[in-house]
């Protein structure tokens, strides 16, 4: 904790900010200098008197992200909703005789297509990239009580911005500009004016 003084005799003092570290207790919400946000409202339980932050005892308070875990919950739940072989459309073509030429529509063969993987982990298995794989102290994470994520990941090759909800909603923008958007609940999109789109691959 980095704290300074209003007056000489260091009887007044403010708390600038916080270091990291691996503190050797949970917080208290009860005393001074500990988060005043409880881990549960109700009186009854434990949680009442824990402080949200540090989230444990033992272990660095410097987020699991941040950090470069390969095993952080967010990055393995986001690999368990992915989608995977998923079929496009199938259609034959054919042809329709007009009046100067005949019209033809050329068929498509049905192909597949998968959203990426997240966790990388081509140290032990090449053919497993992922968007994910952070180094300290490359990742920048803000990360809320209830669980929301943001990171603006600078990591060599693996530059990532990322907008993760609790509920398993996420938007990220991967190393090579890829974006993903995956929903884990109802999309509305309005449109008040004019909307353009134009796909230039599949």
């Amino acid at each position: 904790m980095l704290c300074c003084f209003f007056d000489t005799d260091r009887q007044e003092p403010y708390v600038l900010g916080g270091l990291p570290g691996i503190p050797d207790t949970l917080g208290n919400p009860n005393n001074g200098f500990n988060d005043p946000n409880r881990r549960d409202t109700d009186t009854t339980k434990d949680e009442y008197n824990q402080s949200v932050y540090p989230k444990a005892a033992g272990t660095s308070d410097v987020h699991e992200n941040a950090r470069g875990s390969l095993t952080s919950s967010n990055a393995v739940n986001r690999d368990t909703i992915r989608k995977t072989s998923i079929p496009s459309a199938d259609f034959d073509g054919f042809e329709l005789p007009t009046v100067g030429d005949n019209l033809v529509v050329i068929g498509s063969n049905a192909t597949e297509f998968s959203e990426p993987l997240v966790v990388d982990d081509t140290a032990n298995d090449a053919t497993k990239i992922g968007t994910y794989k952070p180094t300290y102290p490359k990742n920048h994470v803000y990360n809320t009580e209830s669980g929301h994520l943001f990171e603006f990941d600078d990591t060599s090759s693996y530059n990532r911005i990322l907008l993760s909800h609790a509920s398993g909603s996420y938007q990220e923008y991967s190393n090579d500009g890829t974006y993903v958007s995956h929903i884990v609940s109802k999309m509305f999109e309005v449109v008040s004016s004019d909307k353009s789109s134009l796909v230039e691959g599949d």
